[in-house]
């Protein structure tokens, strides 16, 4: 368990997959992500086998609640590399009810923190495409942003979501940054 101020994060257990698939399955939530498929239970199982049990270059974990342990999202480091000393940050608040500011920073940090400090990290990266609003007024990268993430470059017509193509912004950051946020190691 890896705790943040209102949350914790816990490695993805089969028990939530069900929850996981239902999230991944919502067209709204979809929007974030890569994936333009809905998927079954057969293939949310197989992703976990695949990824979550038995890939050391992925680290994916479902976020809790702490005043209740009610799973609201799941996020990790992934295409994690050990030589470079990177990764990229995969994030989703599935349940949009704990969309909001405190929830989605806290969640943030945690799996950042757990990037730079715990894996010794020296670059986290991450992929969000373009202008989609994810909650009070702000697009994903703002969050990103407030960590010392910066722009890093723009994937052109990169998706095809809601019958049109989306470009994807690749935001990065280094220890460097991210210590000298205000983030202590």
């Amino acid at each position: 368990m890896i705790d943040g101020k209102k949350i914790y994060l816990n490695a993805i257990e089969k028990d939530d997959l069900q929850q996981l698939l239902k999230w991944r399955n919502d067209a709204n939530n979809r929007q974030f992500y890569r994936e333009y498929r809905e998927l079954n239970l057969q293939q949310q199982t197989k992703w976990w086998e695949d990824k979550c049990c038995n890939n050391d270059s992925w680290q994916y974990f479902s976020i809790y609640l702490k005043q209740s342990s009610k799973m609201i999202g799941y996020c990790g480091l992934i295409y994690i590399d050990k030589i470079s000393k990177s990764a990229e940050c995969a994030f989703e608040i599935g349940d949009v009810k704990y969309r909001d500011n405190d929830y989605v920073f806290d969640a943030l940090k945690t799996c950042l923190r757990f990037g730079f400090e715990n894996l010794h990290l020296n670059r986290i990266w991450a992929e969000i495409f373009e202008n989609k609003q994810y909650t009070n007024g702000h697009t994903l990268d703002y969050f990103f942003e407030q960590f010392g993430f910066e722009l890093e470059g723009t994937k052109r017509d990169v998706a095809y979501k809601h019958g049109t193509y989306v470009s994807s912004n690749i935001y990065g950051a280094l220890l460097e940054d991210w210590c000298a946020n205000g983030n202590i190691l």
